[in-house]
C-alpha cells in the first residue's frame, strides 16, 4: 500500500496538483501515523504499535483512491 500512496502522490505532482500531493503525503506520514500510534495501543496494547503503520497506510490508500476518482474527470485519465 505504501507504493500505491507514493505513486498517487507523484502522480498528482506530475499533473501539476501539488496541493493534493502534499495532502496525501501529510496525511500518510503525520496525521494517520501519529493518530494510529496514539489510539491503537488503547485498544490493542503493544500490538497497536505494530499495527499503526499498516492502519495509516490503509487510510492513506483510501484517501488516495478518493482523490483519483474525484479528479479523473478534470484530468481525463
Amino acid at each position: 500500500l505504501a507504493g500505491f500512496n507514493i505513486f498517487c502522490s507523484g502522480f498528482f505532482i506530475a499533473l501539476g496538483n501539488g496541493a493534493v500531493s502534499a495532502l496525501i503525503s501529510f496525511l500518510r506520514v503525520l496525521v494517520f501515523q501519529a493518530s494510529s500510534v496514539i489510539i491503537l495501543p488503547l485498544f490493542l496494547d503493544i500490538d497497536g504499535i505494530w499495527w499503526a503503520i499498516t492502519v495509516s497506510e490503509v487510510l492513506a490508500a483510501i484517501v488516495s483512491a478518493v482523490f483519483l476518482l474525484a479528479k479523473r474527470q478534470r484530468y481525463h485519465y
